[in-house]
């Protein structure tokens, strides 16, 4: 129902269209929304107004938000609820060095245990962020939570870290603990909604 919806409002969006040339790329525009292939932009020519219109593929809409973030745009707070790859990962991490993200909101994101171990690290090396907000963040998990542990002893500024729904049990609390305990820094520690005995 979602794919019949998306194809009746690209036909009525093409009726507008005034060449061959733009139908083309609608087409191409389509194939990208409904097959989920990765694309670059793409620019359709809108017979209207006579403007383009640009596309963005998700991984160029996180290179773009970390880098506005790293140069100090957005009043230090970044949002990333999207997939993050390693290189996007990597990216963040070099960001949280520039000193100005402050407020770094993972809520619903996904990342693998590699990448997650990429954002920790820059967490550490971080002389700004003050909160991480990681809630239904479930790559986090054990692993996760003992790669934050050592960012947590190592962090001079970490205040504020949510941890809520995260699938993690006991080992990982238990590691996350151990670093909090190291931390200079840390204020508050939100682990709710957890697989840990006794919460």
């Amino acid at each position: 129902a979602q794919e019949e919806q998306l194809r009746k409002q690209l036909k009525e969006r093409m009726s507008l269209m005034q060449t061959e040339m733009d139908k083309l790329q609608m087409l191409e525009m389509a194939d990208m929304l409904l097959t989920g292939a990765p694309a670059a932009v793409v620019t359709i020519h809108d017979a209207e107004d006579g403007q383009d219109m640009h596309t963005e593929t998700v991984d160029q809409n996180i290179q773009r938000a970390i880098t506005e973030a790293a140069l100090g745009e957005g009043d230090g707070y970044l949002a990333l609820p999207y997939k993050i790859g390693l290189s996007e990962a990597a990216e963040l991490s070099r960001a949280l060095s520039s000193g100005n993200i402050c407020d770094l909101d993972l809520r619903d994101s996904v990342l693998s245990q590699e990448a997650f171990a990429a954002v920790c690290s820059g967490i550490a090396q971080s002389s700004s962020i003050s909160a991480l907000n990681l809630t239904n963040n479930h790559c986090v998990k054990d692993q996760g939570a003992t790669s934050l542990g050592k960012a947590l002893s190592e962090s001079s500024s970490l205040a504020t870290l949510s941890v809520s729904n995260c699938l993690i049990t006991a080992p990982g609390a238990g590691e996350l603990m151990k670093g909090a305990s190291k931390s200079l820094s840390l204020t508050h520690l939100d682990m709710s909604y957890n697989h840990i005995a006794g919460d």
